[in-house]
């Protein structure tokens, strides 16, 4: 039986001290030059192998976590993934350009596709990287060696909230080729059954492999159990809400704590402010204006329906101001569609409104209080009140108000 493989995040040459950590499997009895006859490893297919496959000139792989397995992590900074590895013998040493992604998401499976057999990765694109560099491993030889703890030190750590569920991503691209000599690379399991996503590929980075459905006779694709790693994380500060354009890429569940979609369903009788309304699923490339302050990645939901009243525009980078654009945009920390010049070009994929009606330079969209302003349930002029989440009141009290589709204070 084949000796089995533990793969390896480096980054530097020092260790990390991880004062807090997760683990995740027997991950302190794989020592150096340890006993490893008694322990699970991937076995099977070549392409089985996680978080790297050095098979292949791309590779990478989704690690899926449920909340109750990250309780220790709530309301914590995630700064550090570590893993160990070990190697059957190799001459080369590999040099994958990493790219990890955080993120948050309500699902607690892995998509697929009970039509075509196709699995789908959660959606990174609208998520910052949490790191990107290149990494050197340390060279091989055929002396079967396991070795030091190697460490991802995260540039941009990852405020985990607690409320959700976990996806990281791991992508490792323009691996050197590895395979002469015998290599080979195999993995040891914790018994998580289907919560990591793996693929790889000669061809196609897994970056471009991310925007599609995954085939696994295709692009070699597998969901198999975690592998044993650790995460660190240690005390941390929450982010603040922040705005912006939101065109999902397939249909999604939206429905995530601290991450809030709505979609504009017409103006205030004068045209100053936009009415709002929250949805919590949305169609595939349905232009939203998202709130958040976790950056969540979601994955299709069997349960989304199609939203209506929607008149958000999306730009495909060709559409220029003409008096009538209003793109979103954030100034002196209020969220608003404001105008866009004569001849400037609204950025693709940035959302914006179309409205002859407005005789200013801009449609109410104030993202300065923990509601939006301009949100109606009901037709606008009736003479009602309505909180700014849209609520219709019969007495107002102090405080701020819609009143005949304007901001009032009482």
């Amino acid at each position: 039986m084949r000796k089995f493989l533990l793969a390896a995040l480096l980054v530097g040459a020092a260790n990390v001290a991880m004062a807090q950590t997760v683990t995740f499997g027997p991950y302190d009895e794989l020592e150096e030059w340890g006993d490893y006859s008694g322990f699970e490893a991937y076995d099977g297919s070549a392409w089985e192998c996680v978080p790297f496959n050095f098979y292949y000139t791309n590779s990478g792989t989704q690690l899926l976590y449920l909340k109750d397995e990250l309780a220790d992590m709530a309301g914590k900074d995630i700064t550090a993934i570590a893993f160990k590895w070990y190697c059957e013998g190799a001459y080369i040493a590999p040099n994958p350009h990493v790219t990890v992604y955080i993120t948050e998401t309500n699902q607690n499976a892995f998509y697929k596709n009970p039509d075509t057999g196709c699995y789908r990765y959660f959606d990174v694109s609208r998520t910052e990287k949490a790191f990107e560099d290149d990494i050197e491993f340390d060279g091989y030889s055929y002396d079967c060696f396991v070795g030091d703890e190697k460490v991802i030190t995260l540039s941009r750590p990852f405020h985990y909230s607690g409320e959700n569920n976990l996806v990281i991503t791991i992508l490792g691209e323009g691996i050197d080729e590895c395979t002469s000599g015998g290599f080979y690379m195999n993995f040891f399991a914790t018994d998580l059954e289907n919560r990591a996503l793996t693929a790889a590929s000669d061809k196609k980075p897994l970056s471009e492999i991310l925007a599609g459905d995954l085939y696994a006779e295709k692009y070699n694709v597998s969901t198999i159990n975690m592998p044993v790693h650790q995460l660190s994380y240690e005390d941390g500060t929450a982010p603040e809400w922040t705005w912006t354009s939101y065109v999902p890429k397939y249909d999604e569940d939206l429905n995530i704590n601290g991450f809030e979609a709505y979609k504009v369903k017409g103006f205030s009788t004068d045209g100053s402010a936009a009415l709002v309304e929250r949805v919590l699923s949305a169609k595939a490339g349905e232009p939203l204006v998202l709130r958040y302050k976790v950056e969540a990645s979601v994955s299709l939901s069997e349960s989304a329906k199609a939203q209506e009243d929607n008149i958000l525009q999306v730009s495909d980078g060709t559409v220029t101001g003409d008096g009538t654009v209003y793109a979103l945009s954030k100034s002196d920390g209020v969220v608003a569609f404001r105008k866009v010049a004569s001849g400037v070009t609204v950025p693709e994929g940035k959302v914006y409104l179309v409205s002859e009606q407005n005789v200013n330079d801009q449609i109410a969209f104030d993202g300065s209080t923990n509601s939006i302003a301009g949100v109606e349930t009901t037709q606008p002029g009736d003479g009602a009140w309505y909180t700014l989440s849209g609520q219709r009141v019969s007495q107002p009290t102090r405080g701020l108000y819609i009143h005949n589709g304007k901001k009032v204070v009482k």
